[in-house]
Order: structure tokens, then C-alpha cells, then sequence
């Protein structure tokens, strides 16, 4: 019940207007891809990501969670009843071949984790050469700079409960530079962006 709950909870969550504002650098991202390139949602939960882009064009997506019950949600999308999902196992390797994927997205979830170097080495073991990493994740940094329009709307509620439950976390992600430091290690491609008007940051990281 408990998962069932939360799964329903974030669907909510996700579907609330600000959040499309919140998945648009990785959505546009993903969109310059090629038609049909293949990526991996890691932590999909409900499924709004990949909705959201396989709005914009024909793509071969690959959901994949821990929790089965966001995977229910994920399906209920009409977008994603031809979607492959995949349920997880905790501290277990993503169940893929090597360079199965275009491109390993992470929405949300790294800077959850307390070992999420893990996660990111079986990312880049999932890409060819030239595949591509997308990290989304809440900065914490700054106060939303027009907090009396949309972002005060009713339906938009959930935005400040959002706030409340990922700054101080979000903040020591940006300062720990995880993916940075990876990145250096193994001479890989690294950009890092902010936007959600500086309350999120975007890396990506390039084979």
C-alpha cells in the first residue's frame, strides 16, 4: 500500500503544470537525437519524461524503476502502453547489454543515492562511443524568480513541497561535483547548466 501511495503521489506530482517546466532541458535535449534512438529512463516513476518526449517524436524508449507500482503508473499513459518497463533490483546491475543504449537518462534520482558513482559506471557501460548521459537534478541554489505568477497557481501546489524535500540535497550534490570528477577520471565530455531559472541543474556526460 505504502508504494502504491507514493507511486500515486508522484504521478500527481509529475503531471502538475511546473514539472513539464522542470523535464524541459533533458526533453529538448533528447529531441535532437535521432528519430528512433534508443534511451533508457533510469527511474522513470511515472512516466512523464518519457511521455513528454515521445510527444514530440518516435523514439525507443526503455523505462526502468525499483518501484513496480510507478511502473503501473507509467503504463496507465496512453504514450507508453508499447514502452518497455522494466522493474530493478537495488544495488544490482542495470540489466542491459553493453552498448544497448543512445543515451541514460537520470531524472531526479542520483543525488538520492548514497552510492550513485555505481549507477553512472553501468550508464556509460550501456553507451557506444558518442552515447550520451543526461543528469537532471534539483539545485537548490535559488528562489524562483517569478514566485506570484504560475508558479502561485493552485495546480501548481506541489512545486513548493518539491522545494522543501530536494534543496538541501540538491545543494550537496552540486558541491560533491560527482559527475564532474568522473568525468575527469576518464577523459569523458562534461557540460553542466543551470535552468528551471537556477533551481536545477543539467550535466551530461558524452562516451
Amino acid at each position: 500500500m505504502k508504494e502504491k501511495n507514493s507511486a500515486r503521489f508522484f504521478r500527481a506530482l509529475q503531471d502538475a503544470p511546473w514539472y513539464g517546466d522542470f523535464l524541459a532541458p533533458v526533453t529538448e535535449e533528447l529531441l535532437q537525437l535521432p528519430e528512433r534512438a534508443r534511451i533508457l529512463d533510469v527511474g522513470c516513476g511515472p512516466g512523464k519524461l518519457m511521455e513528454e518526449v515521445l510527444r514530440g517524436g518516435m523514439y525507443r524508449f526503455t523505462g526502468a524503476d525499483i518501484n513496480r507500482e510507478m511502473l503501473k503508473e507509467a503504463r496507465s499513459r496512453p504514450r507508453l502502453r508499447d514502452v518497455v518497463l522494466i522493474p530493478l533490483e537495488k544495488g544490482a546491475p542495470l540489466p542491459f547489454k553493453e552498448g544497448e543504449f543512445d543515451a541514460v537518462v537520470f531524472c531526479s534520482l542520483l543525488f538520492l543515492l548514497e552510492e550513485p558513482l555505481f549507477l553512472l559506471r553501468e550508464a556509460l557501460r550501456l553507451l557506444p562511443s558518442g552515447g550520451k548521459v543526461f543528469i537532471l537534478t534539483p539545485g537548490g541554489k535559488r528562489r524562483p524568480l517569478l514566485p506570484g505568477a504560475a508558479l502561485l497557481r493552485p495546480a501548481n501546489a506541489s512545486f513548493w513541497l518539491w522545494r522543501k524535500a530536494t534543496g538541501g540535497r540538491g545543494r550537496k550534490w552540486a558541491s560533491a561535483s560527482v559527475v564532474e570528477k568522473l568525468a575527469g577520471e576518464q577523459g569523458l565530455r562534461y557540460a553542466k547548466t543551470d535552468v528551471f531559472q537556477g533551481m536545477a541543474v543539467m550535466e551530461t556526460l558524452e562516451k
